[in-house]
């Protein structure tokens, strides 16, 4: 694995390399457009094959830890029908078996690597099924004051609550039954890896557009409020500025209408503050310049950081709505997710190994329970496309 990875990255490095000196010609006035959307191609192409074989190649779990590989072992024993010594004791056979934590863990861990929220969102743990959050709205006064003069009381901070009920998500890959009688098959990390894809991949829409019924309250279910300033802000309603224009960015100075809604944020929220956008939404930015042609966009310095659109990190989300969608919701999502956004997971998730319901195949049912919801409505502000 690590010898494959090694490679994979060696090839990466070429194909940057390539991209370089396309760059450098076209500087001196060559037009490469085919060439360079091909290499461009080939090393997104890349990126997706090196992530899928790191995430195989991981469980998210210390191996070198033995009571953490021993989690994974009889994982992978519980998958091939032996129950002995394998999951939670205080397990409920009717409902399916508590899973280790240890494996819990790991599942989560790769959940995470298969979107955006779970990276930049507030992530904890809870044994309730409902979850309420006190979150200051406003700090507390102070003044002046001479030696002699009588000191009197200051305003103190005012706080808010906002309540995250936890709801019910499953999961119900299937795996054949000659990768389970596979004995050089890594079935806990197949397993696990499955999982996770089909909990992550739910999590992305449902932190995004989820109705908060059944479900996770997403980002773009609240009720919103067209706001010129920081005052403006209503808490209990999404703020928003609009580009000028229906289904698009404003014709000038595009860039202004990502400016107006930094500045809805407190100094305190702007400084790990995050563009939320769409692959498409992405595609159209990097194609933006200022008054000097230079563009607006930049790519990560180094690998794993994220790109920037005028300073601002951009996280990708492919459930946020394309720019031309009428105006109906919002386009981009720009602040702190981690003080904005709470992510609540109930713990103790459960599965239950069906190999009846589907002749050739084993189906693993899982479920855990997770709650979301917006935490700080001052923490992040919308961008519509409208007049």
């Amino acid at each position: 694995m690590e010898e494959l990875l090694k490679q994979l990255n060696a090839l990466k490095d070429q194909i940057t390399g390539y991209q370089n000196r396309i760059k450098d010609l076209e500087e001196k006035g060559g037009k490469f457009d085919e060439l360079k959307a091909l290499v461009d191609s080939q090393k997104d192409e890349m990126d997706k094959l090196i992530a899928k074989v790191e995430k195989q190649g991981i469980s998210g779990l210390n191996k070198d830890d033995s009571a953490k590989a021993k989690a994974v072992a009889n994982f992978a024993a519980m998958a091939r029908g032996d129950y002995k010594d394998v999951l939670r004791t205080d397990s409920n056979k009717d409902g399916g078996f508590l899973i280790t934590p240890e494996i819990e863990a790991g599942i989560l861990h790769l959940a995470a690597t298969e979107g955006t929220m779970r990276a930049i969102a507030d992530v904890r743990n809870t044994n309730r099924n409902s979850v309420v959050l006190n979150v200051r709205v406003s700090g507390a006064a102070a003044g002046h004051v001479g030696e002699a003069e009588e000191r009197t009381t200051t305003d103190g901070p005012e706080y808010a609550q906002v309540e995250i009920p936890i709801h019910t998500q499953y999961a119900q890959p299937e795996i054949t039954n000659e990768a389970l009688e596979d004995a050089d098959e890594d079935l806990a990390a197949e397993i696990m890896a499955a999982i996770a894809e089909a909990l992550g991949t739910q999590d992305e829409s449902d932190f995004i557009t989820g109705t908060g019924v059944k479900m996770p309250r997403g980002l773009l279910s609240y009720t919103e409020k067209l706001c010129a300033k920081q005052a403006d802000l209503e808490w209990g309603k999404m703020g928003y500025v609009k580009t000028g224009k229906n289904g698009a960015l404003a014709d000038a100075n595009k860039q202004n209408t990502f400016i107006d809604a930094k500045k809805l944020l407190h100094v305190r929220y702007r400084t790990n503050a995050r563009l939320l956008i769409n692959s498409n939404t992405a595609a159209d930015l990097e194609k933006l310049t200022d008054t000097t042609g230079r563009p607006l966009w930049t790519e990560g310095v180094k690998e794993g950081q994220p790109a920037k659109f005028i300073g601002i990190p951009v996280e990708i989300n492919d459930y946020m709505p394309d720019i031309n969608n009428s105006g109906s919701l919002p386009f981009a999502l720009i602040g702190d997710f981690k003080k904005g956004y709470a992510i609540r997971d109930r713990k103790g998730m459960t599965l239950t190994r069906d190999a009846i319901t589907h002749k050739g195949f084993v189906k693993f049912y899982t479920e855990k329970r997770t709650g979301a919801g917006i935490k700080n409505f001052k923490a992040i502000v919308a961008i519509k496309a409208i007049a």
